[in-house]
């Protein structure tokens, strides 16, 4: 190349220029663009350290770093932007060599291309996360830990990793008096200054001695999750964290900047989940944000099991201290919409959801706080001022009360920053009269400010001492504003959406507004970090904001439910049924939930992975004697939640499988000797399970089993066994390798007797004189009799053994009289007093004999015992059964008599002359007895000869008058005194003759009455005392003629007619 020179300064300036933009380009392309790295494959179950790792066929048994890598492995170096991907399901199995480090992060990434230690987040390479384990193996004493990066790290992501069983031990060790050897973890440390550290999608569960019980002590609890000591910008995101002592621990003796904890679970047996510390002169911590964390149930850690160990810490959900007064807190701390609660009320333990101590800085806002079971749930306590002010916020949160106190400003006050509570709502779920505090200022002495204002109060217990200030006032609202506190506050129901109180329900409590909630738009304005609530609503939504951790809001979508609490089976729960119900308790606001069943705790080997609207799923049938592991997440409109910590239960034992029964048992003599020797033979079993075989023998007069072989081997088929000369039964039972036995097989009876026949196998037993028809209640005859008999059909005359007979086939539901169980004479038994009660066609008798089949004989009929039965002056004469009801009939009565009574027998009526009679159990005779009717008596007097007309004084014909019954008979044994009277008198005559009269034979007569005076229409009245009178008909008297006139008085009176 020729150069022309010019000796310009401008067009060197040009040139350096151009060299310079090339530079720049250059080192801006290495800062600023990703490295794509490289991939690596660990394999810890078929890898081998000897492979290039590149690839899933040629994975690396170990991770580069691992103390225990060997050849390419162990030489491994990894850059910027590389991975390392361990295979999905598969237990990564740790061991520090007798050091502290597993694996060793020794290599630093950057922010825009970490080093990526990674479980198959992809899903591509094996199932569900990979497994870092040690299988609580021992560690001598030491602190382990399986991920350990020092000296200054930068740029490290640890993701989709499963920590469990690390340290510790799988059943609680022996309370021997002292604290146990510490045998502890912490499963991912970073020590010195590193930056841009992540941790997501990771679960820790059960790191070092997690136990609830003793004995523990501080050094033994030492398991944690992850410990940063020092750093910039470190992300915990996704995680779980349960059974151990911190899940996460943040410790500076320089800073930690930039830190956040976000969608994470802590539950279950845990001291602290989060600790966060400056513990150097002039380290700080500082811009850090705490949220939409869950934080349940992991106090009962603490409880006594400390007790007398030496130690007595506290359990907290988060955890804010100062070591030293040079080291201090940012003002920008931030813990906000997280949820924390307890589903076991009464298990009380630990100090705070919240303790703040020594004067850390903190904004604590849109929280809830569901019955935490922790003696505060946001516990304040003054100390030695650091550098920075203290300042501590806290702001619209929501409190369900349920144990001692919401807020606790604690020990030297005096030493407290600014505290500012505003916005809360407060809701005390507990009763009585005692004062239960909600909010307590311990000392008199506030030095700094303190404003508590714009709170809502709302409690059960009628005591009203929700407040107290030292010596300074203790009761409610009144004597807070009598301080110059709550000026604003209010006490009344916030009208939640939905309050059930705290326990295994409290996941249903809804602590939203409800639209008519009166707390509604009275909060105050704070300012635009805390302008978004819970759920992301914007304050205010009405004319103010609203108190509490929810912004009302008509079109706001329900919260995310919390993850569901399991119930049942417990946890660790032994002998679950192969097939069992899986119970969680029911999350507020949750519409399904998704549960899983596994074999394994990363949920590689699913066996059910369902989703239901229900708080239970039934299993399918699980194999014995297994562990099993499942999950629960609950899900509505707005998302899903974490899955809860998972619980292991191993199922029930299999029933041992029984070998089959024996078949084909045969006997025939053996090898004669001092006694009768019998050969057993029988037919081998084809089962899996028999491994031998066992030889009963009873003598027939006891039947009491006695082991007299065992054979082993499943091809077994013969023994010999020698008896004296008897009847013998004989059985064979299969046992399997752990000694079960199946039911007995192959039953036999055996004769054996002196002679050419000394063996002789009974086969079978006949009705030898088959039962006859018979009348019930009677023996049948000819008695019956049952034979023992050989194949050949020969009665074995040596078998002297227990017959028993009984009923069969039983038409009538009859029992079986008489002797029913007879020794056999010459191999036949005789029943001779067999009777059976009820009348019926068609029994059957069944013949059994131990070690023979049933024999079962003709039908035969019973009848019924007959009796007759004669009716005299009757019909229904005839024979009949006893206790049939038989209709008689009295004849009918001669003239002047009738039907009285039946005699000679019971009949269900005596005096009616048509009844019936219940056969008795003997002849009977029953008769119709007569009587003659008595007379009826006399009612009334009747004219039956009526009064006819008659001259005036002259005497009448005779009138007669007759006593009659009823009936209009004549009573004729009557002779009462009738008297007559004139009725009818037209003309005032009167009545002569002989009246009253006495009837004769009930008739009374009349013969001399006469009437003084003629007229018409006369009747006479008949009358007797006590009888029904009587009227005639109608007569006429007539009067007497005139005799007739002479002349001479005729003339007589025509002389004087003049004279008139």
């Amino acid at each position: 190349m020729t150069f022309q020179k010019t000796n310009s300064k401008r067009d060197m300036s040009r040139w350096l220029l151009g060299i310079r933009y090339i530079c720049l380009v250059w080192v801006s392309l290495l800062d600023f663009t990703n490295v794509i790295g490289a991939t690596y494959y660990v394999d810890y179950s078929s890898g081998f350290d000897g492979n290039n790792g590149t690839s899933t066929g040629t994975a690396w048994k170990h991770c580069p770093g691992d103390v225990n890598a060997s050849s390419v492995a162990a030489a491994a170096s990894l850059s910027a932007g590389d991975t390392v991907t361990f295979k999905g399901g598969v237990s990564y199995v740790l061991n520090a060599g007798g050091g502290a480090t597993c694996i060793g992060m020794n290599w630093s990434g950057t922010a825009a291309s970490p080093i990526t230690y990674d479980g198959n987040s992809t899903g591509t390479w094996g199932t569900g996360k990979a497994i870092i384990t040690d299988n609580f193996s021992n560690h001598g004493g030491q602190v382990w830990f399986p991920f350990y990066g020092g000296g200054n790290r930068t740029g490290l992501t640890l993701r989709n990793l499963q920590f469990q069983n690390i340290g510790g031990s799988a059943a609680l060790p022996a309370d021997t008096g002292s604290p146990i050897a510490r045998n502890s973890a912490v499963c991912i440390f970073v020590n010195g200054s590193a930056n841009n550290v992540i941790v997501r999608d990771c679960s820790f569960s059960q790191i070092g001695y997690w136990f609830h019980q003793k004995p523990m002590n501080a050094e033994a609890i030492s398991g944690g999750g992850v410990t940063v000591l020092n750093c910039n910008s470190l992300t915990i995101t996704n995680c779980s964290f349960t059974r151990m002592n911190i899940g996460c621990e943040m410790a500076a003796n320089s800073s930690i900047n930039n830190l956040t904890i976000a969608n994470c679970t802590f539950t279950d047996s845990m001291r602290w989940p989060i600790d966060l510390l400056p513990n150097a002169s002039g380290a700080v911590i500082d811009n850090v944000f705490i949220h939409h964390n869950q934080f349940y149930d992991h106090w009962q850690f603490e409880l006594d099991n400390w007790t007398g160990y030496g130690d007595s810490p506290h359990n907290d959900s988060i955890f804010m201290r100062i070591d030293t007064a040079t080291c201090s807190w940012g003002s920008n701390v931030n813990i906000y919409a997280n949820q924390f609660w307890s589903t076991e009320p009464n298990k009380v333990g630990g100090t705070a959801s919240i303790y703040i101590t020594g004067g850390p800085s903190a904004n604590i806002y849109n929280n809830t706080f569901r019955g935490t079971a922790q003696s505060r749930t946001i516990f304040v306590n003054g100390g030695t001022p650091g550098p920075t002010p203290q300042v501590v916020r806290i702001y619209n949160n929501s409190f369900l009360v349920s144990y001692e106190l919401a807020i606790e400003l604690s020990r030297n006050t005096a030493l407290l920053g600014t505290v500012d509570i505003r916005n809360n709502v407060f809701y005390d779920v507990r009763t009585g009269s005692a004062n239960n505090e909600i909010l307590r200022i311990s000392n008199a002495t506030i030095a700094n400010s303190l404003t508590i204002d714009y709170n809502r109060y709302y409690s059960f217990n009628t005591g009203g001492g929700w407040f107290f200030w030292s010596t300074l006032c203790s009761g409610g609202l009144s004597c807070m504003q009598s301080r110059g506190l709550e000026v604003n506050g209010s006490f009344g129901d916030p009208q939640f959406v939905n309050v059930v109180g705290v326990g295994a329900n409290v996941l249903q409590n809804d602590l939203r507004l409800q639209a008519a909630s009166p707390v509604r738009d009275i909060g105050v304005p704070l300012g635009a970090t805390y302008a978004t609530d819970f759920l992301g609503v914007v304050r205010p939504q009405g004319a103010g904001w609203d108190p509490g951790a929810y912004e009302f809001s008509s079109g706001a979508p329900p919260p995310v439910p919390g993850v569901p609490m399991l119930t049942s089976p417990a946890d660790g729960a032994a002998g679950v049924l192969t097939t069992t119900s899986l119970l969680w308790g029911a999350v507020n606001g949750a519409t399904s939930y998704r549960v899983q069943l596994s074999l394994d705790s990363a949920f590689t080997q699913v066996l059910l992975d369902s989703t239901t609207a229900s708080a239970s799923v039934t299993t399918p049938v699980m194999a014995n004697s297994t562990t099993h592991y499942w999950r629960v997440l609950a899900t509505n409109g707005s998302g899903s939640s974490s899955f809860s910590g998972a619980r292991r239960f191993t199922t029930v034992a299999a029933v041992p499988q029984s070998p089959q029964p024996p078949t084909g048992l045969s006997a025939v003599l053996g090898t004669v000797g001092s006694s009768v020797p019998v050969l057993f033979t029988w037919t081998s079993n084809t089962d899996p399970f028999t491994v031998g075989y066992q030889l009963y023998v009873a003598p027939a007069a006891t039947l009491v089993p006695v082991l007299v072989a065992t054979v082993n081997g499943v091809g077994g088929t013969n023994t010999t066994y020698s008896v004296s000369s008897g009847v013998y039964v004989a059985y064979l039972k299969a046992f399997s390798s752990n000694g079960t036995a199946s039911s007995p097989g192959g039953l036999i009876t055996v004769v054996t007797s002196v002679g050419p026949d000394a063996v002789v196998v009974a086969t079978a037993q006949v009705f030898q004189t088959q039962p006859s028809d018979v009348v019930q209640n009677v023996a049948i005859s000819p008695a019956v009799q049952v034979k023992v008999v050989n194949a050949g059909g020969t009665t074995i005359t040596g078998f002297t053994g227990p017959i028993t007979v009984a009923v069969a086939s039983n038409p009538g539901g009859s029992s079986l009289g008489g002797t029913r169980t007879v020794n056999a004479v010459a191999g036949v038994a005789t029943f001779s007093t067999l009777a059976l009660n009820n009348v019926a066609s068609g029994y059957t008798l069944k013949a059994t004999t131990v070690g023979l089949p049933n024999a079962t004989s003709v039908s035969f009929n019973v009848a019924a015992v007959t009796y007759s039965l004669t009716v005299n002056s009757g019909s229904g004469d005839g024979v009949y059964q006893a206790g049939t009801v038989v209709s008689i009939v009295a004849d009918l009565p001669a003239s002047g008599f009738q039907f009285s009574s039946w005699t000679g027998a019971t009949v269900a009526s005596p005096s009616a002359s048509s009844t019936t009679l219940t056969m008795p159990t003997s002849a009977t005779v029953v008769t119709a007895n007569y009587s003659a009717i008595p007379p009826l008596p006399a009612t009334k007097v009747v004219f039956t000869v009526q009064p006819v007309t008659t001259q005036a004084g002259a005497v009448m014909l005779s009138i007669i008058v007759q006593l009659q019954n009823a009936t209009n008979g004549v009573v004729a044994g009557s002779s009462n005194s009738v008297s007559l009277a004139i009725g009818t008198n037209p003309s005032g005559g009167a009545l002569s003759g002989t009246n009253p009269r006495s009837a004769v034979a009930g008739v009374a007569t009349f013969p001399d009455l006469s009437i003084d005076k003629a007229g018409n229409n006369y009747t006479l009245l008949a009358s007797s005392s006590g009888l029904t009178g009587s009227t005639s008909n109608e007569f006429n008297i007539s009067s007497v003629p005139t005799p007739p006139v002479s002349k001479a008085v005729v003339a007589r009176r025509h002389r004087w007619w003049w004279l008139f």
